[in-house]
């Protein structure tokens, strides 16, 4: 098959895309603190696919290709409730790579705008069965067409939450110079809340994590 056919980091501008993803800020919310308390945001939307959801997207193709570049006809697959596949599929469009986004029927119609601005193809799956049933759905297409589908898998891909141990944990010790005592994330896969938590406590045990 013709180099010209797959699709490679090298080929692509991917390394660029992902200068874009990570580094946000992390702001002091001054209604909230107090002389004792100061609580502050990291600004995940301000980054591509405008969620925190942007870096393991990022990892995940970034570590596919690495693996295996896809061959011609070969699409990248996942199943989400939203915002993993809107960062995969603005990322995807943006590096020139075929995806297919498996999605809860019900899923919100912004989100499902944001799927196809990016030119995702969108497979619906089941209203009742939520994320489980996307997730179903996607292992199904995956063994019924071998070579067509490279599935990412968050729930079970480790650069889920690999990437929060290597990003996001890292730029909230360094911007708030060492002195954070409490970490507080809502969980969806977890990755979030497993990376940016192992690298804290890594660094202090002392340091509370809540979910």
């Amino acid at each position: 098959m013709s180099t010209a056919h797959l699709h490679t980091i090298e080929s692509k501008p991917l390394n660029k895309i992902l200068n874009r993803i990570g580094n946000t800020p992390l702001i002091e919310l001054d209604s909230f603190s107090s002389n004792r308390i100061r609580i502050f945001a990291k600004l995940e939307w301000e980054q591509l696919g405008g969620s925190v959801k942007a870096r393991p997207a990022a990892f995940m193709i970034k570590d596919t290709l690495t693996s295996a570049p896809l061959k011609d006809g070969e699409r990248l697959l996942e199943a989400t409730s939203g915002n993993t596949g809107i960062a995969l599929a603005q990322i995807a469009e943006q590096a020139g790579l075929p995806i297919t986004i498996i999605l809860p029927k019900n899923a919100g119609r912004r989100r499902i705008e944001l799927l196809e601005e990016a030119g995702a193809e969108i497979i619906f799956s089941s209203p009742l069965d939520e994320t489980d049933g996307a997730q179903i759905l996607a292992r199904q297409l995956k063994d019924q067409h071998p070579g067509k589908y490279r599935f990412l898998d968050q729930y079970n891909n480790e650069n889920n939450y690999r990437s929060h141990v290597l990003t996001t944990g890292p730029e909230i010790w360094k911007q708030t110079k060492g002195e954070v005592t409490h970490f507080i994330t809502g969980l969806g896969t977890s990755g979030s809340f497993r990376g940016i938590t192992t690298y804290l406590k890594n660094r202090s045990v002392q340091i509370k994590s809540i979910a």
